[in-house]
């Protein structure tokens, strides 16, 4: 499992990209299989914003990485 751990800098319907704690920018693919949880309870893909804060279990598949799941919480400021 590989963990990616930042917030949310582009969001489409099929991937994020993460900025990350040491500045790189990853892009994850988001599956039909893939779960989401907001503030540790059961959220959905359409809850997810840019700027939201990410850690995402994600696996190598076909050359791509693949969320398993994404917890993620709001930024406060």
């Amino acid at each position: 499992m590989i963990h990616v751990i930042g917030v949310i800098t582009t969001l489409t319907d099929k991937s994020v990209t993460v900025k990350t704690t040491d500045n790189k920018s990853v892009a994850v693919v988001l599956a039909d299989t893939t779960t989401y949880e907001k503030n540790k309870t059961a959220a959905a893909r359409s809850d997810l914003k840019v700027g939201d804060r990410v850690v995402i279990h994600a696996m190598k598949m076909s050359g791509a990485l693949q969320a398993h799941t994404v917890e993620f919480s709001e930024v406060t400021h």
